[in-house]
């Protein structure tokens, strides 16, 4: 059956809302989408019929005014898989999963991304190896922002800026998209996280920088201006160091992994007392796993800039939620796998909080920090271009 436009915009609808919601009867999917009953009925006998959604059964035997028993209707799994990416500098991730976001196969690459035919070698190279599924499409997550009408990752970081995203996309007959990464993994919580009732959240990622991506009312708030959301260009201390963007005390300059991987360097060549230099040999060979295990050590050094890191990033999480509707906050970095230093740090933003104004508890959520995580995502970007576009 050949559906107009209009038809296909709410087909996508549908999918969307169950996608982000879970099961949903016919009756309920017709109010919140503003579809009349007759047409919904319609549209997704469609998609039962191509084995978009199934049948699962009546909701908690609950009935509706006219006696009739909801009945729940749910994505299918099927033999339909999507490959996701994410680019480093020093390699990438790569992920497959099914139409519902279950992982079959992952695979992380440690090598050298000089340009984007690196890219297209690797991905080529792990769709001949999972031949057993077939890729429908490509969600690629980015260091930067994305912009159709570019060709380029939009970045201040000079080792992307020459980077086509356009070649990447050509060199496949099956469709590529690309997002930044932290807006690819609030999607992936949108649509594949356990709150299954479309909350507006906040889900924030600390790297080599820092960003936080807003989903509100089911979009990515303000998703063209890429000022939105650079979280680590906020001014945190006036009198704090230079950052790369030309302001003095921005959040990034002691909160991001870049930036206290640095602090830790320094500590270790100019500190005879820190427990660094027994950690590891030389100073280019510290983690955030090294600052960790300085920090439980008692590294009074590397205990202040931690401190202070988490601090100011309670600090700067209170001075955004103000002037945010959002219902739950994400915290993703690899600081806060450390259980210690993530209740530290929800301790920090309820001590910072205003305890003047009510207002409704926001939940905030410490997503363990995993390398893998931003191809996951991307696989997620993948299935909304797909499926849900």
């Amino acid at each position: 059956m050949t559906l107009s436009k209009a038809r296909k915009n709410q087909v996508s609808r549908i999918l969307d809302a169950i996608y982000a919601n879970g099961p949903m009867s016919r009756i309920d999917l017709s109010k919140m989408l503003n579809i009349t009953p007759a047409t919904m009925s319609d549209l997704t006998q469609i998609l039962i019929d191509q084995q978009f959604l199934y049948e699962m059964g009546e909701e908690n035997g609950l009935e509706n005014r006219a006696g009739r028993k909801k009945i729940l209707l749910d994505i299918k799994q099927t033999d339909t898989y999507y490959l996701g990416a994410e680019l480093f500098e020093n390699g990438l991730t790569l992920c497959i999963t099914n139409n519902k976001a279950n992982v079959v196969n992952k695979k992380e690459l440690s090598v050298p991304i000089l340009e984007h035919q690196a890219v297209i070698n690797q991905i080529h190279s792990y769709i001949q190896e999972n031949s057993n599924y077939t890729i429908q499409a490509i969600g690629i997550a980015i260091p930067g922002h994305y912009d159709n009408s570019s060709s380029y990752i939009l970045t201040n970081n000079p080792f992307w800026q020459d980077f086509s995203l356009s070649e990447i996309k050509n060199a496949f007959k099956i469709p590529v998209f690309f997002e930044n990464n932290v807006n690819t993994m609030a999607i992936n919580e949108r649509l594949f996280g356990e709150f299954k009732n479309d909350p507006n959240f906040l889900f924030m990622h600390f790297r080599r920088g820092m960003f936080s991506s807003y989903l509100y009312k089911s979009e990515i708030y303000a998703r063209n201006n890429y000022y939105v959301g650079e979280i680590g260009h906020m001014v945190i201390n006036p009198d704090g160091p230079q950052c790369e963007c030309g302001k003095h005390g921005c959040l990034q300059t002691y909160a991001s992994q870049t930036w206290m991987i640095r602090k830790a360097r320094l500590i270790y060549e100019s500190n005879t007392h820190t427990y660094l230099t027994t950690l590891v040999e030389n100073a280019k060979d510290i983690t955030m796993n090294i600052i960790i295990q300085a920090y439980h050590l008692g590294d009074t050094a590397v205990i202040h800039m931690v401190d202070l890191a988490i601090d100011y990033l309670a600090i700067a999480i209170n001075n955004v939620i103000v002037s945010l509707d959002a219902e739950i906050i994400y915290l993703h970095a690899e600081l806060f796998n450390n259980q210690e230093l993530g209740w530290l740090l929800l301790h920090k933003i309820e001590q910072h909080d205003s305890k003047l104004l009510p207002r409704v508890s926001i939940e905030k959520i410490i997503k363990p920090y995993k390398k893998i995580n931003g191809a996951k995502a991307a696989c997620a970007l993948a299935i909304q271009g797909h499926i849900l576009s």
